[in-house]
């Protein structure tokens, strides 16, 4: 029997079937008003925080499994990665990049539509660590980072910033930038910066021991239509950088200047350097070429008629440069032999590479796109390279003690170490992307398969899919809506999840169909804004009847009854609401934007009596008026049976 709910005013439920009507069915369910009632909130339970070793920012949410009570780790769904936190001792271990992960931990979707399962055993695998989650200070756009032997460096918004290693949380502003900045080079005594302000283009010098700021070079030359601030590179002890067709040097121990060459080729977009040489490559001549600057003799001689030459990196003395031409592929330049080919993409089984550095002897090279990234640390020594499966490559990086540390701006932003002394740990990729781009929504695994709602980017397109765990490819389609899907959860051989329009009725129901696909059943009309929450035959529901108020139900799944249990809650179609339960407690959360006013944020709890019948409101934690720092995110509940866990600034939990 399919059942609707109306509301025909703010306290007045009827229940509406194709066949019949029922009136006052709502009986002895004990729910609470949040705008009167006779009995208002109780005081709230003590909040204790889990002191996280590593900085985690503000997560999307905390999956967790129900029947997992006794484990010792909560999973933590930030905007950037999956982590493990040690709920006793709240070490932290990441687990994954640039991952969405929904109902289950074990198992997740990303942005591409393509389903991981994540290993979370201990192992002699490495992960790849966070080490700062959320933009750095001071950058809230996509900057780069440096770094000299004791140091991470990096351009903020506002200027230079910095941080030791190790220590990532203590950032510290060094220096405004000099005006038209945009390109530094960084050694342990200092930052030079090269600024585009023509007409005089200049490199100034910051001295990271006294703080003092000096132009060494102005009047720096540029040709027609090149906007860019002038090329430089370091080569302990002198810093290199082109000054129209010539090239120019300083030395930083005696701050002396000289002209090394005067011959070199036009539109310079790279140099390097070593003992013997600089090597310069230019990306708009007739053909743009690269040539060897001889700096005992100031011989320019020509190197590789280049095509497209995108990076270039010297390492152990030797040149090292990345062609996109007609062959393309990185190239190895050694003294002044002619360029060999080196490395391509099929070396590395991706059919391109898109990014090239160097550091510690190896080669840094990005073969993915953003949402295929891979990332290969190639041994020059050993000749061997090691491809990590990133998700998402990383975009500013720098070599630091055997490891790769990295910046992205994706999200939030995020600052990660990449381990290099041992094999990263796996991802298994279980089903391959969709043809067409879009987002895995709810997933929930259950026996060998695992079920999600996957929604396209244009919004017309919406399937229930599955995959085998155990055989993974390509998913299977079990439906497909151009409406809305949401909540997808499984109980006794049935798929729920909600339906906009196109399962039986205008507006959105609770439906259901079989494990393998099949017709789709109506089982319970729903209001207008619905989020589901199921738990031990019940699935309880946040919604709106009447686009002013939201209300709590309860659908009891054995005999398609429901119950109201909170009612008179705020609602806009900015609120956030979020439900969860465990065998004693309802918990609600709710984020409201007030029309003109400061906004609200509460977590709340009820004591379930029975599926129908709930006790007076608990406070746990609220925020709220023109000073609220939104550190209190009820989207992020989570409970395993034992404790309540969410994020307010920090990973709060309250006993059940």
């Amino acid at each position: 029997m399919w059942f609707q709910i109306f509301r025909f005013s703010f306290h007045h439920l009827v229940v509406l079937s194709f066949t019949y009507l029922l009136s006052g069915c709502v009986s002895g369910h004990g729910g609470s008003s949040e705008s009167g009632g006779s009995s208002g909130p109780t005081a709230g339970p003590s909040i204790e925080t889990i002191n996280a070793s590593a900085e985690i920012g503000g997560p999307y949410n905390m999956p967790y499994e129900f029947n997992a009570e006794s484990a010792q780790y909560l999973y933590i769904a930030t905007p950037y990665a999956l982590v493990q936190v040690e709920k006793d001792s709240g070490t932290v271990k990441n687990l994954a990049v640039g991952l969405n992960v929904y109902n289950s931990y074990l198992y997740a979707g990303d942005l591409s539509g393509k389903i991981f399962g994540v290993f979370t055993g201990d192992d002699n695998y490495g992960a790849i660590e966070l080490l700062y989650n959320g933009h750095l200070p001071g950058m809230n756009n996509a900057r780069e980072i440096f770094g000299n032997s004791t140091h991470l460096i990096y351009t903020g918004d506002d200027g230079l910033h910095w941080m030791p290693y190790g220590h990532y949380k203590n950032s510290q502003f060094l220096t405004k930038y000099p005006a038209g900045s945009n390109r530094i080079a960084v050694t342990d005594n200092e930052v030079f910066f090269a600024t585009n302000s023509p007409p005089d283009r200049s490199i100034s010098r910051y001295d990271l021991n006294s703080g003092a700021m000096e132009a060494i070079k102005t009047g720096i030359q540029t040709f027609a239509g090149d906007t860019n601030p002038p090329r430089m590179t370091w080569h302990a002890p002198y810093l290199y950088w082109a000054d129209g067709n010539a090239i120019d040097r300083y030395d930083t121990g005696t701050a002396q200047m000289q002209r090394i060459a005067s011959n070199v080729a036009d539109y310079i977009e790279g140099l390097v350097a070593n003992d013997d040489a600089v090597y310069a490559y230019e990306r708009y001549g007739y053909p743009p070429h690269m040539v060897r600057v001889d700096i005992s003799t100031g011989q320019v001689t020509t190197v590789w008629d280049s095509l497209l030459t995108t990076a270039v990196t010297m390492e152990n003395g030797n040149v090292y440069f990345l062609e996109g031409g007609t062959d393309p592929g990185v190239y190895r330049v050694i003294g002044d032999n002619s360029p060999e080919k080196y490395l391509t993409g099929a070396d590395l089984n991706w059919p391109a590479i898109w990014d090239l550095t160097s550091g510690g002897g190896m080669l840094f090279l990005s073969v993915g796109d953003i949402y295929n990234g891979k990332f290969a640390a190639h041994d020059l020594s050993a000749g061997i390279s090691k491809v990590f499966n990133l998700v998402y490559f990383p975009q500013f990086y720098i070599y630091h003690d055997q490891s790769v540390i990295s910046y992205m701006h994706n999200g939030s932003g995020a600052l990660t170490r990449i381990p290099l002394d041992k094999p990263l740990r796996p991802l298994v990729k279980i089903s391959p992307e969709r043809a067409s781009s879009g987002a895995v929504r709810s997933l929930v695994r259950h026996g060998n398969y695992i079920y999600w709602i996957w929604a396209s980017d244009s919004a017309a397109d919406y399937r229930v899919s599955r995959v085998s765990v155990d055989s993974p490819g390509p998913a299977e389609d079990l439906f497909q809506s151009s409406s809305e899907l949401r909540d997808i959860f499984i109980r006794n051989g049935l798929i729920y999840f909600s339906c906009l329009d196109e399962c039986g009725g205008p507006g959105w129901v609770l439906v259901n169909m079989g494990l393998n696909g099949g017709a789709v059943t109506p089982f319970f009309g729903l209001g207008g804004d619905p989020r589901t929450f199921y738990l031990n035959g019940v699935c309880y529901v946040a919604d709106t009847l009447d686009f002013f108020t939201s209300s709590i139900f309860a659908i009891n799944l054995d005999h398609a009854s429901f119950a109201e249990l909170v009612s008179n809650l705020y609602y806009s179609p900015d609120d956030s609401f979020a439900l969860k339960a465990s065998s004693k407690w309802l918990y609600v959360g709710h984020l409201h934007y007030n029309q003109g006013g400061p906004p609200d944020a509460k977590i709340s709890r009820h004591k379930i009596i029975d599926w129908e019948t709930i006790g007076p409101e608990e406070v746990i934690a609220s925020q709220g008026g023109f000073n609220v720092d939104f550190s209190l995110m009820p989207s992020t509940m989570s409970t395993d049976g034992k404790y309540l866990y969410f994020w307010e600034g920090a990973i709060k939990r309250v006993a059940e």
